[in-house]
């Protein structure tokens, strides 16, 4: 189930996209970014790559060389056109994509890897009187590298990796070898490299910023804004989710928590300490909680606990007791000592309900009866309800 950590806010996430470490789910979501990327221009990679390779069979074609010296490229073209309709496929495809990392490498591996023979071979035909004059190739492997990068920019390693390998090979030899026009194309394929390598830089941290922007807002709508929990929207969300996971065969336990007197500390002290106490205990049942466990506010001083895969009474009735352990201790706000005391009911789905709505139900009369006095038992509820006081 996926619950939601509260673990951190708007402060971290912006910290995130200054340059730090970015949060799990962020970087999960880069990572559906590259994937839809490389899905959506890939095919176009090779489709340009098939195009510029074609014009440089057309030109040995024209200058009369030996089919020898560049029958090699009809190879890599007749790949890219395999590897193009493979990608095509991939990209219409209704079956997810089993490993994306392992995808991710592949691309990343092809791509430099490609552009990096591509690259050596080009030096190697700038040094041979065979190719000397066939300036198209260089030329070709700037346009070609640029696209790459271009459509791969989500990727930004991947992306940088392209520009080095298929651009600075040859420029540099043209820089330092060639005759003067050779030095000034030399020069303006690494100028060429250096912008988009910024470009690439600055479109990534875009892309970064957008993601964590968007992930901001989310934690937002979905975060209670006095304690940092999660909000009711937040909580019914994970209900959902609980219940489609429970059809799958994982059970789940609700317990909601309600605090002892209040509404006296609010009326006696104020709202202001009211509030504080609030967050006290918020903070108190988040340490208490297990991983697979979501901690919520319903609205006052009511709490939701979803515990994720717990089916047998005695565990949840654990846990339970283990929250209410949590708040035994006095809080100590604005110079007020204050007892911290609550009641909390419990139901389990598939027992005491089907849906989350029903089990939420019966643990919320478990609390109330326990509330008005009564032992955890009514009419029509049986002893599957159990509630606790502390």
């Amino acid at each position: 189930m996926a619950g939601f950590s509260g673990s951190y806010g708007a402060p971290t996430l912006l910290r995130a996209a200054g340059g730090g470490a970015l949060p799990g789910d962020v970087t999960q979501r880069i990572r559906s970014v590259q994937i839809e990327r490389a899905l959506e221009h890939v095919p176009m990679i090779y489709a340009v790559a098939l195009f510029n390779i074609t014009l440089i069979l057309v030109l040995c074609f024209h200058k009369g060389l030996a089919v020898s010296s560049y029958a090699w490229m009809g190879v890599v073209a007749i790949a890219a056109f395999l590897r193009m309709i493979q990608w095509i496929w991939r990209a219409h495809s209704a079956q997810p994509m089993r490993n994306p990392e392992k995808t991710l490498r592949g691309l990343t591996l092809v791509s430099v890897g490609g552009i990096s023979g591509l690259s050596a071979w080009s030096v190697y035909a700038l040094t041979t009187p065979t190719f000397a004059d066939m300036i198209l190739i260089p030329v070709s492997l700037v346009f070609g590298s640029t696209c790459i990068a271009h459509c791969l920019a989500p990727i930004r390693r991947t992306a940088i990796g392209v520009l080095i390998a298929g651009i600075m090979p040859a420029a540099l030899y043209l820089l330092l070898f060639g005759d003067f026009e050779g030095a000034i194309l030399g020069a303006s394929m690494i100028s060429i490299a250096v912008l988009m390598i910024i470009f690439l830089m600055e479109s990534y941290q875009r892309i970064v910023d957008g993601i964590v922007m968007a992930e901001e807002i989310r934690r937002l709508a979905h975060t209670d804004a006095l304690t940092s929990l999660a909000n009711r929207r937040a909580i019914m969300d994970a209900l959902d989710e609980a219940d489609a996971e429970a059809r799958d065969g994982t059970g789940y336990a609700i317990a909601i928590l309600d605090l002892n007197g209040f509404k006296q500390i609010n009326d006696t002290l104020g709202h202001h300490v009211g509030d504080t106490l609030l967050q006290r205990v918020a903070h108190r049942l988040r340490d208490a909680a297990q991983p697979g466990e979501l901690v919520g506010r319903l609205g006052g001083d009511e709490f939701l606990i979803l515990m994720n895969a717990v089916t047998d009474e005695g565990v949840a009735s654990a846990r339970t007791t283990a929250f209410l352990a949590a708040l035994s201790r006095p809080a100590e706000v604005d110079g007020h000592r204050i007892p911290v005391t609550g009641s909390i009911g419990h139901a389990l789905s598939g027992r005491d309900g089907e849906s989350a709505d029903a089990v939420m139900m019966i643990a919320d009369k478990a609390l109330y009866a326990l509330k008005r006095g009564q032992e955890g038992r009514s009419s029509g509820i049986n002893d599957r309800r159990r509630s606790h006081a502390a």
